[in-house]
C-alpha cells in the first residue's frame, strides 16, 4: 500500500466524540474502523487540531484509510492509502 497525500476540504458526521462518516464533493464515506487519533490543544498558542487516521468505503471505491484533519472544527482529508 502507499500512502498519498491530499488537500480536500471534508464534512464530517460525528457520533459520540468520533467521526462516523465523512462527505467530499458528491461522495459519502462511512467510517468501519479508527486506527489512530491525536488530538493536539494549547490554548495559549491558538493550537486546537485533531489528527485521525480511520477505514472507511464509499459505494464507489473500496475500503481504504484515511487521514482526516480537523484544525479549530474545519476538517479536510490530507491523505489516503491504496
Amino acid at each position: 500500500m502507499r500512502r498519498r497525500t491530499c488537500d480536500h476540504p471534508v464534512q464530517v458526521e460525528i457520533r459520540g466524540d468520533s467521526p462516523s462518516g465523512f462527505r467530499q464533493d458528491d461522495c459519502d464515506y462511512e467510517v468501519i474502523t479508527f486506527l489512530k487519533m491525536l488530538a493536539l490543544r494549547r490554548p495559549q498558542d491558538d493550537v486546537d487540531t485533531q489528527l485521525w487516521q480511520v477505514r472507511a468505503r464509499s459505494d464507489d471505491s473500496p475500503e481504504r484509510t484515511y487521514e482526516l484533519e480537523c484544525d479549530h472544527g474545519r476538517w479536510r482529508m490530507t491523505a489516503m492509502w491504496c
